[in-house]
């Protein structure tokens, strides 16, 4: 796995795990719980990319970590989540939409990041 296909992943578990206690659907031990699930969670989705069975293993893997207190939501409202939010390996995904997600959680403007235009000699 690649640094990016890692931090693509990551995002988009950061992005499921989100989705689930705003809508009430997990209730978490701390405040820190996403950031603690975002990682081992990114890697079990990657683990299981063609499981027929993954909203169930992932309920279950959810239940059984430290920092979920109570999982409410159903099988079918995680697996619209899921289908939402999981994306492919970046090198199969398009680009804007991972340049679109940094933007979304209050990252830069990706295009704005480097360029001789912002003082980078390399360009």
């Amino acid at each position: 796995m690649t640094d990016r296909q890692h931090d693509s992943w990551d995002l988009a578990a950061g992005r499921i795990l989100r989705r689930l206690t705003e809508t009430n659907g997990i209730e978490l031990v701390s405040s820190h719980g996403i950031t603690a699930l975002t990682s081992p969670l990114s890697a079990l989705l990657a683990r299981l990319q063609d499981e027929d069975n993954r909203t169930g293993v992932v309920a279950d893997w959810l239940m059984e970590q430290h920092e979920v207190a109570d999982l409410f939501a159903s099988d079918e409202e995680l697996e619209v989540i899921l289908v939402q939010e999981w994306r492919r390996p970046p090198d199969l995904a398009d680009v804007d939409d991972v340049e679109e997600d940094v933007e979304d959680l209050g990252g830069e403007d990706v295009e704005d990041l480097g360029g001789e235009e912002n003082g980078d000699m390399m360009g």
